[in-house]
């Protein structure tokens, strides 16, 4: 969701979200975090002291949290999605944990602020570069919600529903040139809208009511209930820890 830095060609969704919504929206991210760095370097606990009751909240991470959690600059996690699994981070020694445990926490925390949590899937990189496969935190990520009982939005999965009927010229077009990953400021809009025409789909979700322009893509399609292959390997995961965490708050 972050915003690239002076001169860069890279737009965060987090960062275009806003125009489509009635409510102010304080877009929280910061590139090439991950749950585990997010949670370690106290941007999380940023936002817990900021967010007030009645406040939404939308969590998207996983990019960045593959990779294992030594040699991944503090951002690679555990493996699976234990609550109560560890691991050690060799090159600090410091105590790693699970994608689920990062998030878990984060969206039990927030909710006993009296916010209201929306936990959405990480977005795919280019399909035509990587494939269609879902990463394994795209699962990892409905558990959290389902765990938590946080609201979810499948957003891979209605991204790759709408790069697949593009085709490859015009997905590539929406990627920064030479990047399979990161997405222009046209990219951002794509992805942005397709986050909202998953909270639109969804029978109830708390943003829904706040949406001001619903002619978003993909155009007319809802995948409730979709289930993508979430478990084993994919083309993604070689990527994953090179890749944007994506977090924001929409401030009601």
């Amino acid at each position: 969701m972050a915003k690239g830095t002076s001169g860069s060609a890279i737009q965060g969704w987090g960062y275009v979200v806003n125009k489509y919504l009635s409510i102010p929206v304080v877009n929280a991210a910061h590139g090439g975090t991950s749950s585990r760095s997010f949670t370690t370097l106290g941007y999380f606990q940023g936002m817990y002291n900021t967010v007030q009751s009645g406040d939404i909240v939308v969590i998207e991470f996983g990019h960045n949290d593959g990779g294992g959690p030594t040699g991944t600059s503090g951002r690679g996690v555990c493996d699976g999605d234990s609550l109560t699994t560890t691991c050690t981070d060799t090159g600090d020694g410091s105590t790693v944990y699970t994608f689920v445990k990062y998030l878990y926490d984060a969206v039990n925390t927030f909710k006993s602020k009296g916010c209201t949590v929306i936990v959405s899937s990480t977005t795919p990189s280019n399909p035509y570069d990587v494939g269609t496969a879902a990463p394994r935190f795209v699962g990892y990520a409905k558990t959290v919600a389902s765990l938590t009982g946080a609201y979810y939005i499948d957003h891979f999965s209605y991204l790759i529903k709408y790069y697949t009927s593009i085709g490859e010229t015009a997905t590539t077009a929406l990627f920064v040139t030479g990047d399979h990953t990161h997405t222009t400021a046209a990219g951002a809009e794509i992805v942005a809208q397709a986050f909202l025409r998953g909270v639109l789909c969804a029978s109830s979700n708390p943003l829904k009511s706040y949406i001001t322009n619903t002619n978003v893509v993909p155009s007319s399609l809802c995948m409730l209930d979709l289930d993508f292959p979430y478990a084993g390997t994919s083309r993604f995961d070689k990527y994953e820890d090179r890749l944007l965490y994506r977090v924001s708050v929409v401030d009601g």
